[in-house]
């Protein structure tokens, strides 16, 4: 039993899968000299891939291929390769996440301490804290860096040092073969400097709900209303059911809609993380031995995979009755245990910790998120507070779950473009605005890429700058709103050209004309100049730039006034100054004119999410017709697509559209509303692919392969892709006499579409022989501690395939070792037995049972 501490560091209960996780689980961290001593294994390994796969009691693994490039200690080889099995992943249709899962993304190199998890498969020793990524610093220096926080032994707050990754390796190799002063040199700061503390601000509305929330965003999609179970019991004194009251009290309370309940004592409800029992728990004493030292306490979720989106913003959906906590046998005081519950249940709620940012890095930015350490949600509580919300927790509470933002975050529709100018002339650089961003906004324009603020622009302070550099020079601007964050453009290169510069000047004026009514003008300009240039139209009389004539940017005007109407148009070159052409007139002599009415309205239809529906009108009236199609219902919406009576989309929700059409007398014709409803798809599933056989020629073979989702599966002969060939369907097919190697696949459809099996070899050859056992290590004695080495000869048909387990012989339980023919076991510290299965195309033999005694003591060592 552990004392009560008076200030704990708590893991968070909800966290994404990430390269580095937001939030860690609370540890009581070793010194290195401990670790390297009690890891099984330690080595320096590429991380090549991964897989998920489902336990037998219904949990989720993930298992890590790591490719093993040095050893500092254990009887592993360079070259070889490790599978390290971490609790938690996300296997269709659910995932487990837990806090503190190591993660190691392919390519990347790691240094890595391991040791053996229940079932004997390799492990990451300590979870993160076995774990170094390996990185150079500015200097080339290799830095070894974890991501590590809790307690010293002293149970005082932890500060993670900065490792010199060759010094620290050199010093593991010294401890491994007791050559070398145990004490530590190799630190480049004896301790990671400890984070600032973060000051306190006045609470905002204008803060968003994602700013509150961690990186994936969870959040319950409606009220929180989850009944909490206790299994087992806190030692010490501690009440749990008045430490859950409690917490639930202080949550329910809040300005927001919560309504957590006691669901009482179920003392079955005990499987932790080991499989989903649809019950949210705070389980104590860790009857999985999950968080065994150097771990004092974990948390973790199931989820269904499924999103949300609420007031704009995505959410991130946990299962209900798949939360559960899971505590060591630790004595807490009752103000200590009120405090912990407190602030567990907050990460139920998907708060992230009050002084850091969504993804757990410092220091927090109060720029874009409420940020304090005086809060119940900060990364280190007090016991003496007794898990009473305080300012900040109230806060997200009622900006998550309570009225929700009053402000929507500035974003850009419109970004400023690169454009070429000659030497002395001005660029015009401008940006705008999404509708919906709160306002008014505030502009500040930089020189430099987007993000680099060092040089900001002299006046740069509107939507517009019209700047004049001499060599080419790049800008972005940053757009601040009434709540955070702003929003910075991308970068706009004006690109100066030195050489000589014509203006433009206009060779052909356009012309008058005359045209019936329904017709179109086509008016031209000629111009020369520097190229390139740029036209502009405009109705009314030359100058007037009050009317621009929308999409008329080329030399020539194609146009179907209603009514006598003049025209002119404006070149502009890479040097000043522009050219104004003449006001051509084009005159219409009226006829009889229809406006435009529908014929045909758009159709509502249903689409599978990531295909594409068209809508189409019809429409008659004096032409040409114009279609001005929008996302919304009439008479509101926002314009999209081309002038077109059919409009092609592909929207990822259940979106409505409809179309104006605009004829050549009014009043313009208004169609109905088109619903598309998107609705979600999944192609078939694989989960187990069929496997490569090997026959005797003139035999058959039986393929079989497991799926789900799949309406059809059809065989074929040949390599995946081939359809020329069907030899039947289901989930199992007969190949038929077979006089020659031959390869096979699968096609599996649904009304998603097709997946398709791996490329099946059946090898034809001469009869199989089934494996024959000729000889295995026997039975033996040893001293408690000692590795053994077991080996087996067999016979058979190549390839020949063996798996070691612990146990008499059929019992297939605890599989250990690879598949070889040779297994080393770890320290042998208990009377065990071991057997070997070997197997080929043809069948399998099973060895006889190993049995492995202990001497009744352990020789003294002769040595003074």
């Amino acid at each position: 039993m552990r004392p009560v501490f008076s200030r704990l560091f708590v893991s968070a209960l909800l966290v994404a899968v990430t390269a580095t996780p937001a939030f860690a689980v609370t540890y009581i961290v070793p010194s290195d000299r401990e670790m390297i001593q009690r890891a099984d294994d330690i080595v320096v390994a590429t991380s090549v891939t991964s897989t998920v796969e489902r336990t037998p009691r219904g949990g989720i693994v993930t298992r890590y291929i790591l490719r093993i490039e040095d050893v500092l200690k254990g009887k592993r080889s360079a070259g070889s390769y490790v599978t390290l099995t971490e609790l938690g992943g996300e296997l269709a249709p659910m995932g487990l996440y837990l806090s503190g899962m190591p993660v190691y993304q392919p390519g990347k190199p790691y240094l890595v301490f391991t040791d053996a998890n229940a079932e004997g498969e390799p492990e990451t020793w300590g979870l993160e804290l076995g774990q170094f990524s390996l990185q150079k610093d500015d200097s080339g220096r290799l830095l070894a860096l974890r991501n590590a926080s809790g307690f010293d032994q002293n149970l005082e707050p932890f500060h993670e040092g900065v490792r010199d990754g060759q010094g620290f390796m050199k010093y593991i190799r010294g401890i491994v073969a007791q050559r070398i002063d145990p004490a530590p040199t190799y630190f480049v700061l004896s301790s990671a400097p400890k984070a600032a503390a973060v000051p306190n601000v006045t609470f905002s509305a204008l803060f968003t709900r994602g700013s509150y929330l961690l990186d994936t965003k969870p959040r319950w999609q409606t009220i929180p209303n989850s009944g909490i179970l206790t299994a087992g019991a806190p030692t010490g004194g501690a009440s749990a059911s008045t430490a859950l009251d409690h917490a639930i009290g202080q949550w329910n309370g809040a300005p927001a809609s919560i309504a957590y309940t006691n669901a009482g004592t179920d003392n079955t409800a005990t499987v932790g993380f080991t499989s989903y029992d649809g019950k949210d728990v705070v389980l104590y004493g860790d009857p999985n031995n999950e968080v065994s030292p150097p771990v004092v306490g974990r948390g973790g979720y199931w989820s269904s995979g499924a999103t949300y989106s609420v007031g704009g913003e995505n959410g991130f959906r946990a299962i209900d009755g798949g939360i559960d906590v899971v505590m060591d046998n630790i004595s807490f005081t009752q103000s200590c245990l009120n405090t912990v519950l407190t602030h567990e249940l907050g990460h139920t709620l998907g708060f992230r910790h009050a002084n850091q940012n969504p993804d757990g890095s410092l220091p927090c930015n109060s720029l874009i998120q409420d940020c304090t350490t005086d809060a119940i949600m900060n990364s280190s509580v007090d016991c003496s507070w007794n898990g009473i919300l305080k300012t900040y927790d109230n806060n997200a509470a009622s900006t998550v779950y309570g009225d929700g933002p009053q402000c929507t975050p500035p974003t850009i529709q419109t970004q400023p473009q690169s454009q070429t100018i000659t030497q002395g002339n001005q660029a015009n650089l401008s940006v705008a605005m999404t509708a919906g961003s709160t306002g008014p906004f505030t502009y500040q324009w930089y020189v430099g890429t987007s993000g680099n603020t060092s040089s900001p622009v002299p006046g740069g302070t509107t939507n517009t700058i019209n700047p004049s550099p001499t060599t080419t020079t790049m800008y972005w601007v940053r757009v601040t709103g009434q709540c955070a964050p702003a929003a910075d453009s991308s970068t706009a290169t004006v690109t100066v050209n030195t050489a000589t510069c014509t203006p433009p000047s206009i060779q052909t004026q356009p012309q008058d004309k005359t045209i019936t009514a329904g017709q179109q003008a086509n008016l031209f300009v000629g111009a020369s100049g520097t190229q390139q240039l740029t036209f502009q139209w405009y109705f009314g009389a030359s100058g007037d730039t009050s009317q621009p004539v929308f999409g008329q940017t080329n030399a020539t005007l194609t146009h179907a006034p209603t009514q006598t109407t003049s025209y002119w148009v404006r070149v502009t070159g890479q040097c000043a100054p522009v050219a104004d052409s003449r006001s051509a007139t084009v005159t219409v002599n009226q006829s009889e004119c229809t406006a435009p009415v529908i014929n045909q309205q758009p159709l509502s239809q249903t689409i599978t999410q990531g295909t594409t529906a068209t809508l189409t009108v019809g429409a008659a009236g004096t032409g040409p017709l114009v279609y001005q199609w929008f996302i919304g219902t009439p008479p509101n919406g926002t314009q999209t697509g081309s002038n077109l009576a059919s409009l092609q989309v592909s929207p990822t929700v259940t979106t409505s559209y409809w179309v104006r059409v605009i004829g050549q007398c009014d009043p313009p014709a208004v169609s109905n509303a088109a619903t598309v409803t998107v609705t979600s798809c999944q192609l078939p599933v694989i989960t187990t692919e069929p496997g490569d056989q090997s026959i005797a020629n003139g035999a058959s073979a039986t393929l079989s392969i497991a799926a789900t989702g799949a309406t059809t599966i059809t065989w074929y002969r040949g390599p995946a892709g081939n359809k020329a060939i069907p030899i039947g369907v289901g989930n199992s097919v007969n190949t038929g006499a077979l006089t020659q190697t031959t390869q096979f696949w699968a096609n599996l459809t649904n009304t998603c579409g097709e997946k398709a099996s791996r490329t099946v070899t059946v090898n034809v050859g001469s009869a199989c022989t089934a494996p024959s056992i000729t000889s295995v290590t026997p039975s033996m004695t040893i001293y408690k501690g000692s590795l053994i080495t077991l080996n087996v000869l067999a016979t058979g048909t190549a390839a020949l395939h063996y798996q070691w387990y612990e146990g008499p012989t059929g019992n297939t339980t605890k599989p250990v070792g690879i598949d070889l023919s040779t297994f080393v076991t770890g320290p042998v510290n208990a009377e065990t037995r071991f057997w070997v299965k070997v197997t080929n195309s043809c069948g399998n033999a099973s060895s006889s049972t190993i049995d492995v005694n202990l001497h009744s003591s352990r020789r003294r060592s002769s040595r003074h």
